[in-house]
């Protein structure tokens, strides 16, 4: 397991580095709501906070010797200590500067930045003989500052984060190998373009931008940070496509919302969060947002291409794109939460949870 890893601000942060002494782990998930049962007896909720929800580990441990029986792990500070000199660290650092930690869950490999939920360390009972020490430590979150990692969703076929634009290609971040070979025309890398983040910005100068392949997918769920840089479409712009057929998000030529692309498949459409009707599909004009496609059949593009439509001549979109990611099955309602929620997060962008 990593001893650190680098938050979407770019910075370091240690990892917990205890797993292996752990006997036993509660995992548990928490919503904040509001539940009012009327006079005649039906029910209204309200859910306040994240809809992601807030996740917390109970994690019993064994007896941690502080003797050389004990294997040395990494530091909070550095170097290598034992086990039970480590939680003590953590523990004492986590509360004195208030920084977390981050906690990669077991059961989902993903990353979450966490805290200890107790004020009290019961230290000497880590060096007694029976099973009794239990921490619990608790999800938190930063504004701004994301750890969460969109390769470990194992439904994405493909994602594509702005850092790993090359400028003459656009790299699969998935491990997948589904790489963006082709730059053609008017495709500029930005720096700081919102919150703090990189996008790969198409036709700011020229109507010629587009990134090219030969990969061919079905998706179920696409999902992108978008800024439409037009008040309305100036034409069919292509957004996410295939090369002939495929019209998977195309603008709606001076209108503000997406061409009811896939008219005889079933789908549905988001925009930070708010689902919209397919006839009001709702573009980010000028502004950036997260979209999100679901075709629960699936929907098949070849020769996936982005910033053009099709074969067309002169469609090509006015967009900046963050990170775009494409599955091959359906993701979980809860995994979409949480994607949204990391990009909602990274680029710093509004949406009701």
């Amino acid at each position: 397991m990593p001893t650190t890893v680098t938050d979407t601000a770019g910075n370091v942060r240690h990892v917990w580095q205890a797993r292996c002494a752990v006997k036993d782990l509660d995992e548990g998930l928490m919503f904040d709501d509001f539940s009012n049962y009327m006079g005649s007896g039906y029910r209204t909720r309200t859910l306040y906070g994240s809809q992601a929800g807030n996740r917390d580990w109970q994690i019993g441990m064994p007896t941690l010797q502080g003797s050389t029986l004990s294997p040395a792990i990494e530091s909070v500070h550095g170097g290598t200590t034992t086990f039970e000199k480590y939680v003590y660290e953590l523990f004492h650092y986590n509360k004195t500067t208030g920084e977390p930690f981050v906690y990669q869950c077991p059961r989902t490999e993903q990353y979450y930045f966490a805290e200890f939920a107790d004020d009290r360390l019961s230290y000497q009972r880590m060096l007694t003989k029976l099973y009794s020490t239990s921490l619990k430590i608790q999800q938190v979150r930063l504004p701004g500052i994301s750890v969460f990692d969109p390769s470990n969703v194992t439904e994405l076929w493909a994602h594509y984060d702005p850092d790993d634009f090359t400028g003459t290609s656009w790299p699969d971040g998935t491990g997948n190998g589904n790489n963006l070979p082709t730059v053609t025309g008017d495709v500029q890398h930005v720096a700081n373009a919102k919150g703090g983040q990189k996008v790969v910005r198409m036709n700011a100068a020229a109507d010629t931008g587009s990134l090219t392949s030969t990969l061919d997918v079905t998706a179920y769920d696409i999902i992108a940070v978008l800024k439409i840089r037009e008040t309305t479409f100036s034409n069919y712009g292509g957004v996410v496509t295939g090369d002939v057929g495929t019209k998977a998000l195309v603008g709606d030529n001076g209108e503000t919302k997406f061409y009811r692309f896939a008219e005889n498949e079933p789908y549905q459409y988001w925009m930070n969060g708010v689902e919209y009707d397919k006839l009001d599909m709702q573009a980010p004009m000028n502004a950036y947002g997260i979209v999100h496609l679901r075709f629960p059949n699936g929907y098949a593009i070849a020769n996936l291409q982005l910033g053009t439509d099709r074969d067309y001549t002169g469609r090509h979109a006015k967009v900046d794109y963050g990170d775009v990611m494409i599955s091959n099955s359906i993701i979980p309602t809860n995994i979409i939460s949480e994607l949204v929620e990391h990009l909602a997060t990274k680029f710093q962008i509004n949406t009701p949870n």
